[in-house]
C-alpha cells in the first residue's frame, strides 16, 4: 500500500514538472515572437535614422533654399551678409569649438540691436546646439518656444515651421513622442522638407506604437500656440 502511495506521489510530481515545463515552454515562444518583433523594430529605426542622416547631409542650402530667411541653421548654413551675428558662432560650433560657441549665446540673445529674425534664428541656434549636444535639452526645448512665441508675434510665418521642427527634435531627444508628433505636424506646411519631416514622423510613431495607451497624449505642459478650442479638443481626444 505504501508503495501504491509513492508511485501515486512521483506520478504527480511529474505531472506537475511536466506542466510547469510546457507553460516555460509557451513562454519561451512568446518571448522569441517578442524579441524577434523588437529586433525588426530596431533594424526599421536604424534605417530611418540612416535615411534622414542622409537627408540632412545631402541637402545643399544655395538649391534647396532661394532666400536665407528660411534657412534652418544648426543644419545648414546661415548667411554672413544676413546673419552677421550668427555665422560666426556657427562657424565655431562647426569646427569643433562648441563649448566656446555656447558660452557665447546668452550674452548675444540679450542684445537689443537684433532684428527680429535675428531674435528668432538666435534662440533656434541655440537651441539646435543644445540638442545636437544633449548638454541641456529642457533649456533647448525653452529656446525653440520662445522663437516660436516671438515667430508669431512679430508674423514671421515663414520661421513658425522651423522653430516646430527643432521643438519636435527637442521633445524627441527627451522621449516626449506625443509631444513631439504634434510639433512635426505643425512644421508639415514648411515647403522643401516633405520627405525630411515624414521620415521624423515615422520615427516618432514607432515609438509611440511601444508605449502604453495613457502615454500616447501630449502632456500636460505641452504649449499648442493656437487656438483654446483646438487644445481642449486635441487633450480631450
Amino acid at each position: 500500500m505504501g508503495v501504491v502511495t509513492s508511485n501515486s506521489v512521483i506520478r504527480e510530481l511529474l505531472q506537475g514538472i511536466i506542466k510547469e515545463r510546457d507553460q516555460l515552454r509557451l513562454e519561451l515562444r512568446v518571448a522569441k515572437v517578442a524579441i524577434v518583433e523588437m529586433e525588426n523594430q530596431n533594424i526599421e529605426l536604424d534605417r530611418l535614422l540612416s535615411n534622414a542622416h542622409a537627408l540632412v547631409m545631402a541637402a545643399d542650402p544655395r538649391s534647396v533654399f532661394a532666400t536665407t530667411k528660411t534657412s534652418w541653421i544648426g543644419m545648414w548654413e546661415s548667411s554672413p551678409t544676413e546673419y552677421p551675428s550668427l555665422a560666426p558662432v556657427e562657424e565655431l560650433f562647426r569646427a569643433g569649438q562648441k563649448q566656446r560657441a555656447l558660452n557665447s549665446m546668452p550674452s548675444l540673445l540679450k542684445r537689443t540691436d537684433l532684428d527680429d529674425r535675428h531674435r528668432v534664428n538666435g534662440r533656434l541656434l541655440y537651441a539646435a546646439m543644445l540638442q545636437s549636444t544633449g548638454s541641456n535639452l529642457t533649456t533647448a526645448l525653452s529656446y525653440a518656444e520662445e522663437a516660436l512665441r516671438i515667430s508669431y508675434e512679430v508674423r514671421l510665418h515663414e520661421l513658425v515651421g522651423k522653430a516646430n521642427f527643432w521643438r519636435a527634435l527637442c521633445h524627441l531627444s527627451i522621449d516626449e513622442f506625443a509631444n513631439a508628433k504634434w510639433c512635426l505636424a505643425l512644421a508639415s506646411h514648411l515647403s522643401g522638407h516633405t520627405t525630411l519631416i515624414e521620415v521624423c514622423k515615422r520615427i516618432v510613431e514607432q515609438q509611440l506604437i511601444c508605449l502604453p495607451e495613457e502615454k500616447r497624449s501630449v502632456t500636460p505642459d505641452f504649449k499648442f500656440f493656437c487656438t483654446t478650442s483646438m487644445e481642449v479638443f486635441v487633450r480631450s481626444a
